[in-house]
Parts: C-alpha cells; structure tokens; sequence
C-alpha cells in the first residue's frame, strides 16, 4: 500500500476554503467499485462524513459515535500534519509572509505602501529567536509529533506557556515527550486533540511546574485525568469542557492527587445531578468551580467546599429556590453566576442577594453594600406582607434567612397570631422625613414632613412639585439615612419601606435639567455638596447658639457683681 498503512490511527485534516475539518483515520486499503487505495475517516463534525463506515453493504470500519461521521478519501488529500518545532520555526521565524503582505495601506495614487508598526522589528528579532520565547501559541497549526534527538529543548528551552489546541496529537507519548524537552512548562492548553484513555506513558519527573493544563473536547474519561494528575503535583488549573463526563466512580485519595488544584472547569458536560460532583468537596484548595452549560437542577450541601469562593451554574435547569438556599450553607461563597436558568430574572435578584449572605458578585455584577441592604429590606417585606396567608413553619422552611435578617435590620416583629396587625402597623409607621431642595425656581430650601412608609417616589415627587414649585420631570431625589451613603432614587414604584428601615431620613433635591449631561456619579456629589453645606449651616447655628448663651452667661455674671460686693 506504498507506506500509507503506517498512517492507520493516525489524526489528519482537510482544509477547504477557511474551514478545516479533522478526523481520525480507521482505515486503509482498497474499495470495493473503487480503483487504488483508499482512507476510510471518521470526522470530528458529522457534517463531513457520508456513512458510518459501511458503504455498499460491506463495512470497512466502525465510527466510534452514532451517525454519520465516517467516509472515504484518498490518502494524498490527507494533511498529516508537522512537527512542534517546523510549527514553531513557520510561526515565529519564518514570520508567514501572507501574514506581512497585509500590513499595507493605499495611496491617493492607489499604490500600496507597507505600514510600519511601532516596535515591530524588535518584536520580530525577539521572536526569531527562538531561544527567547517563553509563549508559545500553535493553534490550529497542525502539529502531530515532537521532533526527536532533543532538537525542541535546544531550540526553545525557555518556554513557559503552550498552546497546542486544535492540532493533531492523538498519544500520551507525544505529549509526554515535549514535557521533557520543555521542563519550565506551566501552561499546556491540548483542547481538540483527541487523546486515548490509557495515559500510562506519563512520567512524574516531566511534569513538575505544570499548574495549568486545558483539555476541552478531548473525548476523555474522569479516570484518564485522575491517572494524568498523579504525574502532575503542581496543578491548580484545570479545564475539561466538552467531554461528556457524565459519570464519576469512586476515586481513591482524590484529595492527595488534586490537593493543589485550585480552579476546575466542567462547562458543558451533560452533568445532570449533583451528587455526581460531591466528591469534590474534599479537595482541599479549590476556591472556583465551573459548571455551566449542564443538567443541574438541584444541588445538596453535604459539607466540605470549605474554601469554594466561586461557583458558575449557567445555562443549567435550576427552578427552585432551595436551591439557592443551599448555596447560602457553602462556607465561602462569594462569587456566583446563575444566568440561562428558569430561576434567574432581572426581578428577583434582590431574593438571590438576600438568601446568600456571604455573596460579593452576581451573575458578573459585584453587590454593593447599599444595594445588599435595599435587597434585604425589599424582601423582608415581602415576606412580612406574607405572613397572613402562611403558617409560621411554611415560611421558616422556604426562607431560612428570615429571622436572621429581622435581627440584622432590627426588625422585631415575630410570627404570631397579631403578625398581621403588627405587620400593618410597620407599614403605617411615619418617617420623620427632611427634605432639602437647590432648585433655581425652589420658593423655600428646607420642609420637614412626617411620611408613612407606603410613600413611593412617585409621591415623593409629587410633594416635591407641590412644596417647592419643581415639576416632577426636573427633579432629582437623592436618599440618605443614618446607616448609607447617599441613594439616587430611580424606580418610582418603591416605597419607603422598601428603601429602608431607618424611621429618620434626608431626601435631597436637585435639577436634573442642570445635572442631566452630568452621570450619575457626578448627581451624586452635588447631593454631598448639599449634605456637607447643610452640615456647615448646622455648625454655624450651634455657634451663635453658643455665643448667644454666653453673652447671656456674661450679662447675668454682671448683674450679680453689686449683689456678690454688697
């Protein structure tokens, strides 16, 4: 078969256009009808192929996938790739010349003049020289093998970083044989390279500085990367997206061979329960764990994740909300993405904030100590609007927060049979409210108003417009209690009592046609140059106060002299 059946096994790639499809090649020899000899494929994308291996009746192969991935070419218009080192030379020294052709730009006489980058020959004496890179970046650069008699550590010895994904490896012996030729690796990205399960090959010693390795989409098996970490003492990273690692078995010592892993990625796996996951709570140093993109929908807290700060549940199934409330038990927690599930809606991140203590960020938005605080008092009164209509037990056990939340916000009402009236009257409770106006066509600068807790912003402005003559399209209202900073107050449905829980507060005034090319950042200083000139005033009145006292100190003091000399 003229030396093709030495590429039996072996992985190739087609290129057509800009698209490049790739396979594995599971066949070589004649077809039936057909003349010569022929390389039977199976394709990474089912798209390509035409059968499953069996054509006209007789099978010649068997696609290891369902469906139609497998058909038949001939073995010249296979491409099988290079070496790691021609790869390196094409990228880095050779420069690829059609990547230099395009820096150009036209003339007014339509003539191409070559751009000249800033800093570019550096940049490219410092990659020629291959003995300097410490990145090294062969994405889709069709690298099958590693050169032999050591060329690769004699020509780039210092690198660092490999990226490696998209090529054609398909053995453990050739990833084995760059991390002894490279023993400064830290960071080794193989994705869709399509790797065997037996790793045994692996040694221990080449390994020692790897903390990063990515194997997205290489088709591997947990007990294959179990096997991998043993030779792997320094991994903290570690990324296995796309492999379907549906099933876990029982892995012995699992916290000894990953006890440095710090980050696990699992994203798209078709994980569909938890308990598939629980082993993982014994690892040690594991602060982030992501796993998106899967069939989770609900999670248990078993103990362990002691030091988990992050967690990533997109595009999962989750529905319910004790859900939630068992990521409140994770000790650590800080950090939690939870968009693309039927739980997750702009209207109800207020209960997420409020049913995880612990939290930082949400869902890629960090959570401010004020927006905490308006969260945990819009749902406390939600719940007490609740509590007519459920028993006590019922809405301890769907929201376990609550009674917590009462003490940290001095919210005394208890569950009991007067909740109702209790309820009522929190609602009904005044606020001894001062309001300071810096409008231009304000009539007065100050007003002190007793409000009740149902008052929503909306009335606000409307007061407003009414005791200052300011129309409601104009103003801008900036909220301070004793406990926060100041608050713009922007959705004119919320209430007092949504806003807080302090019975005494300042709502500020201002413009917003002097202040509406300014953001709100720049609103919110103008209140404080209010707050701090309201402040001055107060202190200037507490002076003359205190010299009008002692002035009448002084003239009681001379009245009494003839009195005290008698």
């Amino acid at each position: 078969m003229d030396g093709w059946d030495t590429c039996l096994g072996r992985r190739a790639q087609v290129r057509r256009g800009e698209e490049v499809d790739r396979g594995t090649v599971l066949y070589i020899g004649p077809v039936d009808g057909k003349k010569g000899i022929w390389a039977g494929v199976e394709w990474d994308r089912p798209c390509r192929g035409k059968h499953n291996g069996t054509y006209h009746g007789h099978t010649y192969f068997r696609c290891r996938k369902p469906g139609k991935y497998g058909s038949f070419l001939r073995p010249e218009a296979l491409d099988f790739g290079v070496t790691l080192l021609q790869a390196i030379r094409n990228k880095y020294v050779e420069m690829e010349t059609e990547r230099t052709q395009e820096m150009y730009v036209h003339t007014v006489s339509e003539k191409k003049v070559h751009v000249q980058l800033v800093g570019e020959n550096q940049v490219k004496q410092l990659q020629s020289n291959t003995a300097e890179l410490q990145r090294v970046y062969l994405h889709g650069k069709r690298v099958s093998s590693v050169d032999q008699d050591r060329e690769v550590a004699e020509s780039v010895p210092n690198v660092k970083e490999l990226d490696l994904s998209s090529n054609l490896i398909n053995d453990w012996e050739t990833v084995d044989q760059l991390a002894d030729e490279l023993r400064h690796l830290t960071l080794l990205d193989l994705s869709n390279n399509m790797l065997p399960q037996n790793c045994a090959c692996l040694s221990g010693e080449h390994f020692q500085n790897l903390s990063v390795v990515v194997l997205n989409k290489c088709e591997i098996e947990w007990n294959t990367v179990y096997e991998a970490a043993h030779c792997m003492p320094n991994l903290q990273e570690l990324h296995l997206c796309e492999n379907e690692l549906q099933d876990t078995e029982f892995l012995p010592n699992i916290d000894h061979v990953f006890s440095n892993l710090r980050r696990l990625n699992l994203d798209d796996n078709m994980i569909d329960d938890w308990s598939k996951l629980d082993w993982l709570k014994c690892l040690p140093n594991l602060e982030a764990l992501q796993v998106s993109g899967n069939k989770l929908s609900e999670i248990r807290y078993t103990g362990g994740f002691m030091v988990l700060k992050s967690l990533m549940l997109a595009r999962n199934e989750i529905t319910e909300w004790n859900v939630i409330d068992e990521l409140n038990m994770f000790p650590q927690l800080e950090e939690l993405r939870i968009t693309n599930n039927p739980i997750s809606t702009e209207d109800n991140r207020f209960e997420m904030v409020s049913r995880i203590s612990k939290l930082k960020v949400l869902n890629g938005s960090c959570i401010s100590e004020r927006e905490r605080k308006d969260s945990e008092i819009k749902y406390l009164r939600m719940l007490l609007e609740r509590q007519s209509s459920v028993s006590n037990d019922a809405l301890l056990k769907d929201h376990p927060r609550f009674e917590e939340l009462k003490t940290v916000h001095k919210i005394e009402h208890q569950l009991n049979t007067t909740a109702t009236l209790r309820n009522e009257s929190l609602k009904q409770s005044l606020y001894q409210t001062t309001i300071y106006c810096e409008c231009s066509r304000s009539v007065c600068d100050k007003v002190k108003k007793n409000l009740p807790g149902t008052t929503t912003v909306a009335k606000l402005k409307m007061m407003c417009e009414r005791l200052f003559k300011v129309p409601q399209p104009e103003q801008q209202l900036q909220l301070k209690d004793s406990g926060s900073s100041l608050y713009c107050l922007a959705e004119e449905d919320r209430t007092l009592s949504m806003l807080t829980t302090e019975f005494e507060i300042e709502i500020f005034v201002c413009e917003v046609n002097r202040l509406s090319m300014l953001d709100e950042q720049a609103a919110t200083q103008r209140a404080r140059e209010l707050l701090e000139s309201r402040q001055l005033e107060q202190v200037a009145e507490e002076m003359a106060e205190a010299q009008k006292e002692r002035r009448e100190s002084h003239r009681l003091a001379i009245r009494g002299q003839p009195t005290s000399q008698k």
